[in-house]
Order: C-alpha cells, then structure tokens, then sequence
C-alpha cells in the first residue's frame, strides 16, 4: 500500500515538479531562485510576500528533509497567523506528506519548517545548538535593532554555516528611516554595509486589482485616504519606499529635541517616579522618570527590561534603581498576573509598590505626544535605548486607543505609569480676559474704592 502511495504521488508530480514554483509571479520567483547569499526583501502589504517566503521555506525543507528551517517574526503567534495557513493548504494540495507538531510542520525524515518568535535576547536563545537550511527573519523593522543584531550574529550566524544557509530579513519599510534594517536595505547608513534587496509593491502583483486598474488605487487614496501621492504613508504603505513619517507613530522621540545627556539641572526640589510593566514571557520594564518642581521638563533617566523575570530578581531590580536614581514613587501595572507579583514584592521583599493608573491611557498619551512635540518629554539617550526603539516603531490600533497588538511596547507602557504623576508640571494657562470684562471690572474696582469711608485721624 505504501509503494503505490508513493507511485501515485510520483505520477501527480510529473507534469509539475515544482507547484509551489510555478504558483508564484515574477518577483515571488526572485527568492525561490536565491542562492545562499543574505539578502533583505522590502515590500508593501498585499504584495505577495508571505506567499513567496512560504513557497521558500517549502522548497527548502524539501531539498533538504533532514534538517529543519526557520521563519520567525516577533512572536509564535504572529508566524503561526502568517504562515501556517498557506502551508497547511500547500501541504493538503499538493499531497507533500508534512505533519504539523505544535508550530512545526515536520517532513516523515525528520526536518521541519518552524515557526517562531523572537521579542528578546533572552528568547533568541531557544535558537542556539541548531543547524539551519534557510531562514527568514519576518517583519524586521518590529524587531528592536539590540535584538536583531544579537540573534543575527550572534546565534544564528553558526546555525548556517553547516549547509551555508541562506538568511533574509523581509519587512515594509517603518514609520522612521533608521535602524539595521533600513540601513542593510538601503545602504545609506556608511558603517553598514548594504545587503542585496528585493523590492516590490502590491502593484506588481498581479493578484490584485490595482496591478491591472491603477485608477483604483488613485480613486481609493483620494476618496477613502484623503492624502495626496507624495504623503508618507502613501509612500511607505503602498509604494514601499523608506520615509520620515512620524504621524504614524504614538511617539516620536526627536533627536533634535527629546534626547539629553542625563545630566539634570543642579537646583530644584526633585520629584522622582518608576514605572513598572510586569510580564513573564514578555518583557517586564522599568522606566525612571524625574520632574523639578516648577520647571515643565520631565526627565526619562532610565529605560530597559527583560523577559522570565521572577519577583526576587523584579524586587532587586526595583531596589537598585531605587538607590541609583533616588526613585520616591513606585507605580506597577496589577493587571492579571502582576497583581500576584504586587503582593509579593509588598509582602515578602518590603518594596512598596502602588498600583498604576491605567484608565484614560489615550489621553494620557496624547499629553505625552504634546509634550515630546515641545521638547518638555526628554530621553537620556545612552540609558533608553530600548525605550527609543520602541517609540520609533509602535503606531495606534485601529482604534486609535492603544498601542497595536503584537508590537514590542513594555518599556512605552511603563513610561506611561511613571510620567502620569508628573502632570502637575503642566499648569493650565490662565483665561484671556475680554476686554470688555476688564473694563467693567477696574471701574467697579475704582467705584468701590471712591466709596469706601476714608480713615479717621485721631491727631
């Protein structure tokens, strides 16, 4: 029964050895046809990407079954969302004998395609002792640029010299022209040397209707978009081109204006605050966040975090920065699992941690837009790096409420506990008077003045 299984999937095959190729368009084949070379691939949604690296990844694990391959995007859940369904289809239509396990599509010799996340350092560890056939790094410029260079050089730079194995970071371009992916994929940065790129954009594919009515594409961008051809995220989101476009962003930390050298003025009474957003596996952050009383600049000293943190070593953490920084307020999310670690670090490490206020978070952040856009939200460059590579890449949810699912956000959200208690630095102006109001009020002023009793002398 076996035998003419096989002899029936090799009769299907004869007249197309390679569906998963000939499925693919012009541009999709570029990547199938790739070598072992690094290279960045940059296109706009709807173009047909995540359809090529699926057919690539397909197309790997079958020339090489006993090895596995991997695509990994910021988290499991965003591969699995990506990937899984065009690889379970590819697998049932063209009866290739791969079996889902877990997040793993395996092939009957042992290889797989695995789809991961990655959303730290500690994470990329999980990838460390394997050997790769192919990788793809999805989504690159989600990825924290600490991140992305520790998990491209180095952990998986090993994994790939056992078969000299290809590694490719995909993405559309992000709302800031900066980082490892836009310097890799457009050479302009001189300290990164630039990796061959595909580019293409959802005009090119010839799935979708813009690519044979371009008309429609102008229709939609001035009716539904309202922006004109030359607007960023015209630019960006439908060309795929790389473009300064902070409107995209929540928060746009300014390098003219938003970074300081963590020096702070040398007089004033100092307010100082922490903010805490715990997770597991996510990241747990702290964010330190110092005011001098009648001044409007609030200062960002400090910015980091880290995943699998357990409340002793969360405790230490909190207490260092605390005698470091001169912390005076300690402002935690109690959400879910944090309201547990509240509770312990109150009860059994003594550190008294207030929950932080969370309601009305849109507001609070547009206040924090307001004030990045003066200059009064500054950042100490060196020592919030990751809160800044944060700000440059997270954008709104589609209501406009909070930060869109599935980004890396936890030091933003512990900024947004530890600034909150800093708003009394912004005391709101006083009312222009009308002057006619004026008017009438110093002629009664001087009324009441002629009217009142002069008085006596007693000489």
């Amino acid at each position: 029964m076996r035998a003419l299984a096989e002899w029936s999937k090799t009769e299907r095959r004869k007249g197309d050895p390679r569906p998963w190729y000939t499925d693919c368009f012009a541009q999709q084949r570029g990547i199938l046809d790739a070598g072992n070379e690094w290279e960045a691939i940059l296109c706009t949604r709807r173009a047909g990407k995540t359809h090529a690296l699926g057919a690539r990844h397909i197309q790997a694990l079958l020339a090489n079954p006993k090895v596995p391959n991997l695509y990994v995007t910021l988290t499991q859940e965003h591969s699995m969302g990506n990937l899984a369904n065009y690889l379970t289809n590819a697998n049932k239509q063209w009866d290739l004998g791969l079996r889902w396990r877990d997040n793993k599509l395996y092939h009957p010799k042992g290889g797989y395609i695995w789809l991961a996340g990655c959303k730290d350092k500690r994470e990329a560890e999980k990838f460390r002792g394997y050997k790769f056939s192919d990788v793809t790094i999805d989504e690159a410029g989600t990825h924290r640029d600490e991140v992305l260079k520790w998990l491209i050089y180095d952990v998986l730079s090993a994994a790939l010299t056992d078969v000299g194995a290809p590694l490719r970071l995909s993405g559309t371009p992000g709302p800031v022209p900066t980082g490892l992916f836009w310097a890799l994929s457009t050479g302009d940065d001189p300290e990164v040397t630039r990796w061959p790129t595909r580019a293409w954009s959802l005009f090119d594919n010839p799935h979708h209707a813009w690519h044979h009515n371009p008309d429609l594409a102008r229709i939609y961008r001035e009716t539904r978009l309202r922006i004109s051809e030359a607007h960023p995220t015209w630019v960006r989101e439908y060309k795929g081109l790389w473009c300064l476009d902070s409107s995209a962003l929540i928060y746009y930390v300014d390098p003219l204006q938003n970074l300081f050298d963590g020096t702070l003025p040398q007089f004033g009474l100092r307010r100082t605050t922490m903010g805490i957003d715990v997770g597991y596996d996510d990241s747990t952050a702290f964010v330190v966040c110092t005011s001098i009383w009648g001044q409007p600049q609030v200062y960002t000293r400090f910015a980091n975090g880290d995943s699998a943190m357990k409340p002793e070593a969360i405790a230490k953490e909190i207490k260092r920065l605390v005698s470091l920084f001169g912390v005076q307020e300690l402002y935690m999310d109690t959400g879910g699992l944090a309201k547990g670690y509240q509770a312990i670090l109150q009860q059994d490490y003594g550190v008294p941690v207030a929950a932080a206020i969370k309601h009305e978070k849109a507001s609070n952040i547009v206040r924090m837009q307001d004030n990045l856009q003066r200059g009064d939200l500054v950042v100490d460059a060196a020592q919030c790096r990751q809160l800044i590579d944060e700000a440059n890449t997270v954008v709104w949810d589609k209501d406009r409420k909070n930060h869109r699912e599935g980004m890396s956000d936890h030091c933003l959200d512990a900024w947004n506990y530890a600034y909150r208690p800093h708003l009394h630095q912004h005391t709101p102006p006083k009312p222009v008077e009308d002057m006619g109001d004026r008017i009438t009020r110093e002629l009664k002023a001087a009324a009441l003045a002629r009217s009142k009793p002069k008085a006596k002398s007693f000489r």
